[in-house]
């Protein structure tokens, strides 16, 4: 997964905002939390469908890429690793799963044996 705008697009994201939102919650189609960029005690921090996010309190908005570039302080290339190395790990067991559970999934052939009597 190379595209930057599909990865910053996936929903897989959503586990990277988990990690650092606080009582991140599904809402509707957004999720909602505490903001990690500043102190509250009401949820203003919220994730997009299209994973974007936008705190109502401190108004910081962007993508997961700007998103952990504002909360670890990274640069960008640091950002995309971090992002591509969740999805990564998501893939990579997403393909084991299928691959374990194929066989189960594929149709059979039976044949019907006479008894004898």
């Amino acid at each position: 997964m190379e595209d930057l705008d599909q990865i910053k697009g996936d929903p897989s994201v959503i586990r990277v905002y988990s990690r650092y939102v606080k009582g991140l919650k599904r809402v509707g189609d957004k999720y909602s939390g505490l903001c990690p960029l500043h102190s509250e005690s009401s949820p203003s921090f919220t994730v997009f469908a299209d994973m974007r996010f936008h705190c109502f309190g401190c108004g910081s908005t962007g993508n997961i890429f700007q998103f952990l570039e504002k909360a670890d302080g990274l640069e960008f290339k640091q950002a995309v690793e971090v992002v591509k190395k969740e999805l990564g790990t998501w893939s990579e067991t997403k393909e084991t799963v299928e691959r374990t559970f194929k066989s189960v999934a594929e149709p059979k052939t039976y044949k019907t044996l006479d008894l004898p009597r």
